[in-house]
């Protein structure tokens, strides 16, 4: 996931390194959940996590303008995602 990477590379230029662990953790378990809650629900998890995450760095880094941008992209893909339908348990 490219936002994912793009953080993750913010983080380590910002020296919040501690955060790359957990954003690691936190894909690598959604990832594993995937198989049983599908692409899109791993997926919109992951980026509100990654949402979350900008909103705090961006509070703490008012004037890194890279926060700002990755967070308008993050939260456009998390919108779209939100938008498409939703299977319900019986369909699958």
């Amino acid at each position: 996931m490219n936002a994912v990477d793009e953080l993750k590379r913010l983080c380590a230029q910002l020296n919040e390194d501690q955060l790359i662990s957990v954003i690691d953790s936190f894909t690598q378990l959604n990832k594993e959940l995937e198989s049983k809650k599908g692409r899109e629900f791993t997926e919109l998890s992951i980026l509100s996590f990654v949402e979350g995450i900008l909103i705090t760095l961006r509070q703490k880094y008012p004037k890194e303008q890279r926060i700002s941008e990755l967070l308008k992209e993050v939260q456009s893909r998390r919108m779209e995602l939100d938008k498409k339908p939703k299977m319900s348990y019986l369909e699958r």
